[in-house]
């Protein structure tokens, strides 16, 4: 059964091509662009944006510590792709920024470093379980990364629950509840905030901009 359509904080009507702001007038110079397949990270508060989605998935990545953020354009239940597309190694650099910004004993700190790279790899651990990992991650980050999708009418949304169970949730990821949006057979669009935490979506069926508090 399909998921109901989730409430946006928001909505807004646009008449021309997109909707009346920057980042999707300027894809690339207004915010970084996430083309289909890939994933990019935001240090600085720039938005994030891509385009083009119908079946495929929406993934955003908030790190509430460090203050970067991440957006992935997701065409298949493996991340790794190829090698000039793998976007587990975006994940793995956001977790790597988070480990070297908290304090916790270096050990500890290498270990879980170590044991983030293999699993983000898609290598079975060598120095701890996955269950460890995700425990100490959790223990460690307590929440602080945050982790959410968002799927379209013809989006594959069964591809989310096994992206979070046999990827991120080893990792200590806590995942938000599924953003779903009424895109019909049309593209749609996402532009991620990280200044703001919000989460914008225009949909070519409806010429609306959906807002939603990330």
């Amino acid at each position: 059964m399909f998921p109901e359509y989730t409430k946006p904080e928001k909505t807004e009507f646009y008449t021309s091509s997109y909707p009346d702001l920057p980042e999707f007038k300027e894809p690339g110079k207004e915010s970084l662009y996430v083309g289909q397949g890939y994933a990019e990270m935001s240090v600085d508060n720039r938005s994030i944006l891509s385009e083009g989605f119908s079946s495929c998935i929406a993934l955003v990545l908030q790190d509430y510590k460090t203050g970067n953020a991440a957006l992935f354009h997701i065409d298949d239940i493996d991340l790794r792709n190829d090698f000039n597309r793998k976007q587990t190694l975006v994940v793995q650099n956001l977790l790597e920024r988070h480990l070297l910004s908290i304090s916790i004993p270096e050990k500890e700190r290498e270990l879980l470093l170590f044991t983030i790279k293999e699993i983000c790899n898609y290598q079975y651990p060598t120095k701890m379980k996955r269950e460890e990992c995700r425990e100490k991650m959790a223990r460690w980050v307590s929440g602080q990364i945050q982790a959410r999708f968002v799927v379209g009418t013809t989006g594959r949304y069964g591809v989310a629950e096994r992206v979070y169970k046999d990827f991120l949730s080893n990792v200590g990821m806590f995942l938000k509840p599924l953003i779903v949006i009424d895109s019909g057979d049309f593209h749609w669009g996402i532009v991620y905030k990280p200044g703001e935490k919000r989460i914008l979506v225009q949909t070519d069926n409806q010429k609306k901009l959906l807002t939603f508090l990330f």
